[in-house]
C-alpha cells in the first residue's frame, strides 16, 4: 500500500517452528532493517526497542483494554488446540489407512 519496506518482528523473533531465534541474532537482524532509511515496523520488543524507536518518525501504539487483550488470547489458544487436535487426528487417520 504505501511502498514501504514492511518487516513483522515476530519473523524475526521465531523460527517457522516458533523457537525464538537468539536475542543477539534478533538485534543484528532488526538493526539491519533499522538502518534503512524507510520502512514500516510492526511489533514491540524490548531488547530492540532502542533501535527501532530511535528511528521512527511515527510510533503508533494500540493500547487495547485488559478485558479485549484476554478475550483474543483466549480465543487463540482455543482456535489453535482446535486445529492442533485435528491436524493430529488426520495424520494418525492418514498413517492408519496407510497400513
Amino acid at each position: 500500500m504505501s511502498g514501504l519496506p514492511y518487516v513483522e518482528l515476530d519473523l524475526l523473533r521465531y523460527r517457522r517452528d516458533w523457537q525464538e531465534v537468539a536475542t543477539e541474532d534478533f538485534r543484528d537482524k532488526v538493526a539491519f532493517v533499522a538502518d534503512g532509511d524507510e520502512w514500516i515496523m510492526d511489533g514491540n520488543y524490548s531488547a530492540v526497542r532502542e533501535l527501532t524507536w530511535r528511528r521512527a518518525d511515527l510510533v503508533v501504539w494500540l493500547d487495547y483494554s485488559l478485558l479485549v487483550v484476554l478475550w483474543r488470547i483466549l480465543r487463540r489458544t482455543a482456535r489453535r488446540l482446535v486445529t492442533s487436535l485435528m491436524l493430529r487426528f488426520a495424520k494418525s487417520m492418514k498413517s492408519r489407512l496407510a497400513r
